[in-house]
């Protein structure tokens, strides 16, 4: 149960945290910023039954699908930012070894993961962007300590495999 010191301390800890991973789920900061409200919000109206111990997972899970569903509603109905209209499609040849050496290696890798796709992009934006362990990985996705260490291998080598038809 969670009291109103307690949410101050997780909102203050976690506010990066969840926008980060909602800016990286949905390439649209003002949505982002939607989605991390609405996130405290359903963290605040549910306060007498998330445990401070598991709050930071749980609120990753809801920021998550929250992404998640809007991302599902823009597919539906087709809705594209300007961002994304004016993205270039870059495809050919890759150096692999050079793509985190080039300025333009995190929008590379970040365009990589777009053809990912669901857990693998949440998988590896939790590990290696915000640096979250296993446990916590495994329990915001609700899955085992093991399921989260094979779906990370298997999608580092899926976007090593993407990663060869980009060109720096």
């Amino acid at each position: 149960m969670l009291e109103s010191i307690s949410f101050r301390w997780i909102l203050h800890k976690h506010r990066h945290k969840t926008y980060s991973l909602a800016v990286y789920l949905l390439k649209d900061y003002a949505l982002a910023e939607d989605i991390v409200q609405e996130s405290f919000i359903r963290l605040w109206n549910n306060k007498q039954t998330v445990r401070l111990a598991t709050a930071s997972a749980w609120l990753m899970r809801v920021t998550r699908n929250l992404c998640l569903d809007e991302l599902r509603h823009r597919q539906r109905y087709k809705v594209q930012s300007l961002e994304q209209d004016a993205e270039v499609n870059i495809k050919d040849e890759i150096c692999p070894e050079r793509v985190y050496e080039s300025k333009n290696g995190s929008e590379i890798v970040l365009k990589a993961l777009e053809d990912i796709g669901e857990p693998g992009k949440s998988l590896i934006i939790m590990r290696e962007i915000q640096g979250m362990n296993y446990k916590e990985i495994a329990s915001a996705l609700e899955l085992s300590e093991s399921q989260v260490k094979v779906y990370l291998h298997r999608t580092r080598s899926s976007l090593r495999q993407v990663l060869e038809h980009y060109e720096i």
